[in-house]
């Protein structure tokens, strides 16, 4: 068996038994014992050719050799080895077993390596369950099926978002994980919905070349526009007839300029023959169109529509001074799902008209159902969050099914694109909904935290997402700030207190992975390192977002957490070792745990430190380094005092037994292991910008004086 391996081992205990190699009785000790038997029969036969002391107080010679230095009484040579126990020679041996040691903690390093990191959840790190009840589970696949039956718009250019209705259904299906009973009784309630009314959304941004018709060489335009039936009843009683009623909405502003920003809503009848037809007018002062357009609110029924058009007609024909600029007509069934937003040819309303100039329109499409205002979609949004956690979910799912069970793992990891069924489900509940892009943006985020919560999603997709959001927020910001919006546009009260909670909670669940970095994310696995960059990259993203800053203005800054995070995890890192339960001895336990503090220094040197400097300006070696240093000052300093308490002056001696020499004297050397070990630590520490750079840490030192 691998003895770096073993999951059942702690590191303390490998490490432990490989030191343990070099005293087994078996080998260390008859290997010293042999080295003991060559020195004296080396010795003996140069013992005629050396000059010999004689010990005026004792019977004893003293033979000087530059190799051997020994001593004989009568006819029994003994070598200084032999009265002190190979005292100097055990010394010989403590830098081979500290690199034994410090190869060991590498080899261990690499084993822990070639497994996959454990499951954060085996480490501590809190699970939020994510799961819909049973109940809102076919409630809101109910809801999905219905969104795909009542499509709207025309396909977008390009063709996206064009997946086959069938396509979609089927992966809704797989998605939601329902059987057939409870798909074909979902999709009955579905197809007994009423369908949604359509709205046509129209912002007029601006115009440009209108012909000058005021006396100052201006024009002061502008708009009637609504939403016009493909064909206007010759009768009331034609219109009754057919059963049909037709609505004409106008709605019209006065601006000076070139600049139009206004925008309205209109409920279509039959997006199939509806036409939005916008009028330009200049306005004079005097009796104008626009006196007659002051009474459309009075209009009632179809009757009353045709009245207004007389009326309006009449004003322009009698007497009225504005003077009609040009008109535009567009067949709303030529209106994407995704939206438009062009510029519009004017055209003249008869061939005796001459018009010139253009318009730029920005048109939508969305749905209201029955009971449902206009202005209140926040249930919308949270419904397009929790069809979004069910999408993502089961993609993330499939993916790490497919790794498991190809032979490649890493060529089936998920990049977080969405197949092209979820992106056309997802665009059409955005839009029957009428969410705007930071709304959809502000849902997709939620959705992701929450599932997040449950288990960690790749940190490069959570960093896609925020820099998503962060635009969607800028450009919700921009379009309110140069008038072609309104403040609908912005984030809700209640968006932006679900935005601070999806916040926080992802600074929490990212600051407890960094506390469990070198477990979740060891420098050997392939793949942790780029997840741990974009873990960091996410928390400085966060910390320069309008958004998390408008959402969380009490927030502490990001890079005093991570700091915060380090030294809190590494004080734990630290613990832990400890607390591993070996039956070595205190000081060689000591030792080994200052071996596995020093190679974790130098691998953070080397892959953790580039990382936290380069993202967040964390100067993570410092950090580590001034954590470890206060704990392992304090634990060699009870060592020491341990071994005061023990009778270990300096160096401390046991006897032993030979059949040749009564007493052998081993030396304690485990007091110079430590220092040793203590002195290789504090040499890793010279990256570090100390107050003297050129001493060791005087913390360590200090247990020794």
């Amino acid at each position: 068996m691998d003895l770096f391996s073993s999951d059942s081992d702690s590191d303390l205990e490998i490490l432990a038994r490989v030191s343990d190699w070099d005293d087994n009785d078996d080998t260390y000790r008859e290997g010293k014992q042999r080295e003991l038997k060559d020195a004296k029969c080396e010795s003996s036969t140069l013992v005629t050719n050396l000059p010999i002391k004689t010990d005026r107080d004792s019977a004893t010679c003293f033979v000087y050799n530059p190799k051997f230095i020994f001593s004989y009484e009568g006819s029994t040579v003994t070598t200084v080895q032999d009265t002190d126990g190979s005292y100097f020679e055990s010394f010989t041996a403590l830098s081979w077993r500290q690199e034994n040691r410090r190869l060991a903690a590498l080899r261990l390093a690499e084993a822990r390596a070639e497994r996959p990191p454990p499951a954060p959840h085996d480490l501590g790190l809190p699970s939020v369950s994510a799961q819909l009840s049973h109940k809102e589970h076919e409630h809101l696949y109910t809801e999905v099926l219905y969104c795909i039956e009542n499509a709207v718009g025309a396909p977008a250019p390009g063709g996206q978002f064009a997946a086959y209705k069938e396509e979609v259904i089927e992966y809704a299906r797989r998605a939601f994980r329902v059987s057939s009973e409870v798909h074909a009784r979902a999709l009955r309630a579905a197809d007994s919905e009423r369908p949604p009314t359509v709205v046509l959304g129209c912002a007029v941004l601006e115009a440009d070349g209108l012909e000058a018709k005021d006396a100052n060489g201006f024009s002061d335009p502008y708009c009637m526009l609504g939403i016009q039936p493909a064909s206007l009843p010759a009768s009331p009683r034609a219109s009754e007839d057919e059963g049909r009623k037709h609505g004409f909405r106008l709605s019209f502003k006065r601006r000076d300029g070139r600049q139009q920003r206004d925008s309205l809503g209109s409920d279509i009848d039959d997006i199939s023959s509806d036409v939005l037809h916008l009028d330009i007018w200049d306005h004079d002062d005097e009796s104008s169109v626009l006196d007659a357009v002051s009474r459309l609110n009075e209009v009632r029924g179809v009757r009353g529509l045709g009245r207004f058009f007389k009326q309006v007609c009449q004003s322009a024909r009698q007497g009225s001074q504005d003077d009609f600029l040009g008109c535009v007509n567009i067949p709303l069934r030529e209106i994407p799902s995704t939206g438009v937003e062009a510029w519009y040819k004017l055209d003249a309303r008869s061939q005796r008209s001459s018009v010139q100039g253009r318009i730029r329109l920005r048109l939508w499409l969305s749905a209201r159902e029955a009971g449902r205002h206009d202005d209140d979609n926040w249930q919308q949004v949270r419904q397009h969050e929790r069809l979004f956690g069910v999408l993502l979910a089961h993609e993330v799912e499939t993916a790490a099914n497919i790794a498991c069970e190809g032979a490649e793992s890493d060529s089936h990891v998920w990049e977080g694109d969405l197949c092209g069924a979820a992106q056309t489900l997802l665009h059409q509940h955005a839009v029957q909904g009428d969410l705007s892009s930071l709304q959809a943006a502000i849902a997709r985020f939620a959705a992701a935290c929450r599932l997040n919560s449950e288990a960690p999603l790749d940190p490069k997709y959570m960093f896609k997402l925020l820099n998503e959001l962060e635009r969607a927020w800028c450009a919700s910001e921009a379009l309110v700030g140069s008038g072609s919006g309104d403040a609908g546009a912005c984030a809700s009260r209640d968006e932006e207190r679900w935005l601070a909670d999806c916040f926080g909670e992802l600074v929490e669940r990212a600051l407890h992975q960094l506390r469990l970095h070198r477990d979740l994310y060891p420098v050997l696995h392939h793949l942790s390192l780029n997840k741990l960059e974009y873990l960091l990259r996410c928390l400085n993203q966060l910390s320069q977002m309008k958004a998390f800053w408008r959402c969380c203005p009490f927030s502490k800054e990001m890079r005093s957490e991570i700091v915060g995070a380090l030294r809190k995890g590494t004080a734990e890192w630290y613990d832990a070792l400890c607390a591993q339960d070996t039956e070595s001895e205190r000081g060689e336990d000591l030792v080994n745990l200052l071996t596995l503090v020093q190679i974790d220094l130098q691998q953070g040197l080397t892959y953790y430190h580039p990382l936290f400097e380069t993202t967040n300006n964390v100067p993570y070696f410092n950090v580590v380094f001034t954590q470890i240093d206060k704990m392992v000052s304090e634990d060699v300093k009870q060592c020491v005092e341990h071994w005061i308490s023990e009778g270990w002056c300096g160096v401390a001696e046991e006897e032993g037994y030979d059949e040749h020499v009564c007493n052998i004297v081993a030396a304690k050397t485990l007091p110079f292991e430590v220092l040793a070990a203590v002195r290789e630590l504090s040499a890793a520490a010279a990256p570090a910008p100390l107050p003297h750079p050129h001493d060791p840490p005087p913390q360590l030192l200090d247990a020794y004086q």
